[in-house]
């Protein structure tokens, strides 16, 4: 059987939110990949809304690149999912993509 936890953090959005993104400890969709990310929202949220994001398992996160099963994954402008190419790697492409969005594993930090 495999590990399907999820743990989620709460975070004030600090700038309007949209879900599905990379966001920072500062309530910020990630806009580089110099540090690790706090997790992933799961919803829209209005600057200064609190927002429960996801920090484990698999979250589904907006697409940049394609991707393959398997594939390195960095946050990039907007917090989208991009090909890993520097920096940290955020986590793991999981399955296949369902529209724009991918199925990422995420990885603790």
């Amino acid at each position: 059987m495999s590990d399907q936890t999820t743990r989620v953090l709460t975070l004030q959005a600090a700038t309007a939110l949209d879900a599905n993104r990379f966001v920072g400890y500062d309530g910020k969709a990630k806009t580089n990949n110099t540090t690790a990310a706090a997790g992933v929202t799961n919803a829209d949220a209005g600057q200064g809304d609190w927002i429960a994001v996801q920090t484990h398992g698999v979250a589904w996160l907006t697409a940049a690149d394609s991707f393959s099963v398997g594939d390195a994954v960095m946050a990039s402008s907007g917090g989208h999912a991009s090909k890993h190419s520097t920096g940290i790697i955020q986590g793991y492409v999981a399955g296949a993509h369902l529209g724009s969005v991918v199925p990422v594993r995420l990885l603790a930090v």
